[in-house]
């Protein structure tokens, strides 16, 4: 069983994925970077910037959609705070739009 946390421990989105893939370099600014101290230290935080992008794609993407629609038609809930809950498939249709937008 997994222990409970404080909410704000709890993180989503970008940030997320760069904590799952134990990364070499994490970035994270509120600021955009305008200098650097080495060559070496702007194509570390390029590589990692790229391969980060790399990372979003239709394959690798989680779609979550709320509405008070849903209730009543869900069928399972969250373990911490109980929330009703569905997981669907994305249908194959919908995946190769996403993926060749452009050809639809």
């Amino acid at each position: 069983a997994m222990d409970k946390f404080p909410p704000s421990l709890y993180i989503a989105g970008p940030r997320r994925l760069a904590l799952l893939e134990t990364p070499t370099t994490l970035i994270s600014s509120d600021q955009p970077r305008t200098s650097f101290k080495s060559n070496e230290q702007r194509e570390i935080l390029k590589e990692a910037s790229t391969d980060f992008i790399n990372r979003l794609t239709v394959d690798n993407s989680f779609l979550t959609v709320f509405s008070k629609s849903f209730e009543g038609q869900t069928t399972q809930t969250e373990e911490w705070y109980g929330t009703a809950y569905n997981v669907k498939p994305v249908s194959m249709s919908a995946l190769m739009r996403w993926k060749n937008p452009g050809e639809f």
